[in-house]
């Protein structure tokens, strides 16, 4: 019988939901053994093993997805979660901050990330940073704005993965829309 990859995936997500993670896990190691670059797959794998305190191994799947993209919020925020059980305040901060920039709507991150400020005597003013504006400035489609800052983050930080493939997106927007 053959399995489609979609519903493999279907599966280890449905498992992820319904709390059976072993059932997620498996699904996921059976869709990452003939597609070893499947995203989903590791993103779900990372969650599943979170959910099991299998942190480590989860920290590797988390890892695996933001090789494969670098705008991964659910990644991002995974790596976040993680920091939080082995207590690691100042790398909880570091994650939930870029999993905040890539998605400045999203409240739950916002609200962790002035707890965590306010946890370490940081005060609990919230800004965003300028890959947050870029990101804010895109989802607004104000795309010009957008392109300008993602550009000052990769000029201030060349290693940031994540400027990169947010400029391409932003400018592959700008040129789709001169298109219509």
């Amino acid at each position: 019988m053959v399995v489609e990859l979609s519903d493999s995936l279907q599966q280890a997500q449905v498992a992820l939901n319904a709390e059976d993670y072993p059932r997620a896990v498996a699904a996921c190691e059976h869709v990452l053994a003939s597609y070893p670059a499947c995203l989903s797959a590791h993103r779900v794998l990372g969650q599943a093993l979170l959910e099991q305190g299998a942190v480590d191994e989860a920290i590797a799947q988390f890892g695996a997805t933001l090789n494969l993209d670098p705008l991964d919020i659910v990644a991002r925020h995974g790596f976040g979660v993680a920091a939080v059980e082995r207590d690691d305040p100042t790398t909880v901060l570091a994650h939930y901050q870029r999993a905040w920039d890539l998605d400045p709507g999203l409240d739950q991150v916002r609200d962790e990330l002035i707890r965590i400020l306010t946890g370490l005597d940081a005060g609990a003013q919230l800004h965003p940073s300028r890959a947050g504006l870029a990101s804010i400035h895109a989802r607004n489609g104000d795309l010009d704005r957008a392109v300008t800052e993602w550009r000052a983050v990769l000029a201030a930080d060349p290693a940031d993965d994540r400027a990169p493939v947010a400029l391409a997106e932003v400018l592959w927007r700008k040129v789709t829309t001169l298109r219509r």
